[in-house]
């Protein structure tokens, strides 16, 4: 029996679409506390690991834990590089803190800041769904020099401590 009638059953899908994403972080500088765009981002949204289980004649996976969420955004900073300094001080100055006698490192209540992150319609309408979270930075925040009239692009991934909604729909 074929899934496909005729090639006119595909004419009638609704495919899904990258559309533009938009993200902010409420306490970051201007322009980053408003709805800024992004060139790439990437919802790890469930995250699952297997244990490998062998048997006499055969081998087996079942689920064993999941492992940590995270979003990493790519986005295009200002001349001022205020994107990557904000990320900068954000790990030097809130997760870690230190002075002549002693380093402290933030309670993940005190590290994590709210994400939000908007797919938008290619119009640049309203938008279609809003997710948020609660993150902090993990690997390296690097600036990348180079000898091009480009933009400034910087990656970052922020592991995901909480969700605090996922997929609604934007106002």
């Amino acid at each position: 029996m074929a899934f496909l009638n005729n090639i006119n059953q595909l004419r009638h899908v609704e495919w899904g679409k990258s559309f533009l994403w938009d993200f902010r972080i409420p306490d970051a500088p201007a322009p980053f506390d408003q709805f800024f765009p992004a060139i790439d981002i990437e919802e790890n949204l469930a995250n699952l690991e297997s244990f490998n289980f062998e048997g006499y004649n055969n081998s087996f996976k079942i689920p064993q834990k999941r492992t940590v969420k995270d979003v990493k955004v790519t986005f295009v900073d200002d001349y001022k590089n205020s994107g990557l300094s904000f990320f900068t001080q954000w790990v030097s100055n809130e997760i870690f803190r230190e002075n002549e006698r002693y380093s402290t490192t933030a309670t993940l209540q005190d590290a994590a800041k709210q994400i939000l992150i908007q797919k938008l319609p290619s119009t640049r309408g309203d938008a279609l769904l809003q997710s948020s979270y609660l993150v902090y930075p993990e690997g390296p925040l690097a600036f990348r020099g180079n000898s091009e009239s480009g933009l400034l692009i910087h990656q970052v991934t922020l592991v995901i401590v909480s969700t605090i909604s996922v997929g609604e729909r934007g106002d």
